[in-house]
């Protein structure tokens, strides 16, 4: 760090922090640059300088670190780091199968809980591919920067196969700039999808039957009606198609006509799918929109009050450490808010007939109020002392 441009290196690779006195009061756009944090990385300060004085060679081709296979055995597993590589590695290998002596189990295969194997430590969610595969896998691992090992016997923890989700990329026809940098993110990893608007949405009655997962970006600043509504059906319709005029528009989708929105039909839709078992994943105005419409109940959005987040990047910790989703990660995860939003889930109560009530009051004493208000019970004291007040503000006789 004993260079003019080391602050560089401390902004990319430590963590930032925002002045509280500064007279911005908050930061502009974007500002989360910590690597560790964006890229779940683990960063060592090292004070001595007898580090610099350690064996080191310069690296000509970072590629060569990447898809290494190593040890023999009738089964290859892939460990679980949470690397976001290990999505499209499903999906390339979609068919392939694990062939042990005797046994035969259909599709790759991922471990239900962590074990050990080999000398090796693999944490929950790590996959288990034929070893059969290794000629065609190979340089699979290699484009995704993966390692695997050959096991000496096939584990004995619990599995269960590995589906390629059917996934739908839903998007409005208000704005696409930011679901367009999800989709970067899903074209860049190799997952597959198909780019839905919410025209379509509307107009398909059995999503399940085509999807299991439906991805919903954020519009950008927009309200439940704006999705809802789209925009003003006044003047002529708004094409997005191909034409001599248009050649570069209408590529991945097109219509006739911009202007409807998502209506009341398609949100029918959306709900069904969700009760259907099919996941439906938002984020910012989206997840407003799936809050403001049924389609989250229990969940409601917490009140902002004074607290300014542009583009932070927050630490994490995981409540269920066994839940899939935690798969590969430590006790916690860094995410980036973009705005700040957060959200309030509610108590789940059985009901006698078999129903779940989703009952936001059920920790509130007085039942005064919403979720998002201070609850307080009050005495008689408190009240009488407040009739005395306005008794004194008003006049009595206007009190009576």
């Amino acid at each position: 760090m004993d260079q003019p441009y080391s602050r560089v290196a401390d902004a990319l690779l430590d963590r930032q922090f925002w002045a509280p006195d500064d007279p911005q009061k908050h930061p502009y756009d974007d500002t989360g640059w910590s690597f560790p944090h964006l890229f779940n990385l683990k960063v060592v300060r090292v004070p001595d300088p007898a580090i610099l004085q350690s064996k080191m060679t310069p690296l000509d081709d970072p590629a060569s670190l990447a898809g290494h296979i190593s040890g023999a055995g009738p089964v290859l597993a892939v460990a679980n780091t949470a690397q976001v590589s290990l999505l499209p590695l499903v999906y390339k290998l979609k068919g392939a199968s694990i062939q042990i002596p005797n046994v035969q189990i259909p599709n790759v295969q991922v471990s239900d809980k962590p074990f050990d194997a080999d000398g090796r430590h693999y944490p929950a969610g790590s996959l288990l591919i034929a070893a059969t595969a290794d000629p065609q896998i190979a340089p699979i691992l290699h484009d995704l920067s993966l390692d695997a090992a050959h096991l000496a016997a096939a584990p004995t923890v619990a599995t269960h196969p590995v589906a390629a989700p059917r996934i739908a990329f839903m998007h409005t026809w208000l704005a696409t700039q930011t679901e367009g940098w999800w989709r970067y993110a899903f074209d860049a990893a190799g997952v597959p999808y198909d780019y839905i608007s919410t025209q379509t949405v509307q107009k398909l009655e059995d999503l399940r039957a085509k999807y299991d997962v439906i991805v919903f970006a954020p519009v950008g600043r927009s309200s439940t009606l704006d999705i809802l509504n789209g925009i003003p059906l006044w003047n002529n319709p708004m094409p997005w198609q191909k034409s001599a005029l248009t050649p570069n528009l209408g590529v991945i989708d097109s219509t006739p006509d911009i202007r409807p929105g998502l209506g009341y039909e398609g949100l029918a839709h959306l709900k069904q799918f969700v009760e259907k078992g099919g996941l439906l994943i938002t984020c910012e105005d989206s997840a407003q929109f799936a809050i403001e419409t049924g389609l989250a109940p229990g969940v409601t959005i917490a009140p902002h009050e004074d607290a300014r987040v542009v583009g932070t990047v927050l630490n994490t910790v995981f409540v269920a450490r066994d839940h899939p989703v935690a798969f590969g990660y430590g006790p916690g995860v860094p995410v980036i808010s973009a705005g700040g939003m957060a959200f309030n889930v509610s108590n789940t109560l059985g009901h006698p007939a078999g129903r779940i009530l989703m009952d936001p009051y059920a920790e509130r004493p007085t039942g005064r109020g919403n979720v998002d208000d201070w609850d307080a019970p009050q005495g008689p004291q408190d009240r009488r002392g407040r009739a005395a007040r306005q008794a004194a503000a008003l006049g009595a006789e206007e009190v009576e």
